[in-house]
């Protein structure tokens, strides 16, 4: 069985699925759950120049790494704009308008963002137009809040342990997984703004952050493999972890709180495993 996952950046939760089976394609459920006037920010299994097209067609935006082979032609050079405290994390950054070499595709055009953090070289096609350089990168880097909530819902939440193996089932099975963690990130929430604490209308990369909080990842097929990737993912987290992330600890104090009554020291307790 293999869960396809729309996450909402806007939001920060799950918002839709599509199950199939182990070999179910990848694209094809993309397609299912694809609407108009959205953006979609996809990994490169996704790629493929026809689902670029039919992408733009149905009124939608995405970005969507490509793969490192892709063989295509300027047709205009674009402004590269970078804040200047990011420069020193991304090298060889290029932002152009292109369209691929291959004939049957030559019909097709979209903007192609590249650069190099570390080791890894990125090629991001877009058909986003009014967005700097900076914004699109940007964008794909929170593309790894997906990767955050799969790890969420199968270790924190026990997704991988399934309760029946019927396709309905399976599907109640993770309609009530994704509610359970809808309601946890509300009650959340209201803990925190019991205390004056809201979450930010805007946020900014801090210059600064603690090393303990730079997770580098032992897969080398990973991003965060590379130290200056993990920090910037890092960086990025850092003003988003109190509101939308639910840690084993903050679960564990709620499961211990959850025969008292609902007061004010109950909150107090709870907003200290907030992070």
């Amino acid at each position: 069985m293999k869960l396809h996952l729309k996450f909402s950046l806007t939001s920060a939760i799950a918002v839709d699925f599509v199950l199939g089976d182990a070999h179910s394609s990848e694209r094809a459920a993309f397609r299912a759950m694809l609407q108009p006037e959205q953006t979609y920010v996809l990994d490169r299994g996704y790629m493929e120049y026809q689902l670029v097209k039919d992408v733009d067609d149905s009124g939608a935006w995405l970005v969507v790494r490509a793969y490192n082979n892709i063989e295509v032609e300027t047709i205009e050079d674009l402004p590269i704009i970078l804040p200047d405290e990011m420069k020193g994390h991304w090298s060889t950054v290029r932002d152009r308008i292109v369209r691929p070499k291959d004939p049957e595709y030559a019909h097709i055009s979209f903007r192609l963002v590249e650069c190099t953090v570390g080791t890894t070289t990125y090629r991001l096609i877009t058909n986003l137009y009014h967005l700097t350089t900076f914004q699109i990168l940007l964008l794909y880097a929170y593309r790894w809040q997906i990767e955050l909530i799969f790890r969420y819902l199968k270790h924190t939440m026990h997704g991988v342990h399934l309760i029946t193996h019927h396709p309905v089932g399976i599907q109640n099975f993770f309609y009530v997984l994704l509610l359970t963690a809808l309601l946890h990130l509300h009650f959340k929430q209201r803990c925190l703004a019991e205390e004056g604490q809201n979450p930010p209308d805007l946020l900014s990369i801090p210059h600064d952050i603690n090393e303990r909080a730079v997770q580098m990842s032992d897969d080398t097929d990973r991003p965060t493999n590379h130290l200056a990737i993990a920090r910037f993912f890092a960086r990025l987290n850092d003003a988003l972890a109190r509101f939308w992330k639910i840690s084993k600890h903050w679960l564990h104090t709620l499961a211990d709180c959850l025969n008292r009554p609902y007061t004010a020291d109950i909150v107090r307790l709870l907003n200290k495993y907030a992070v």
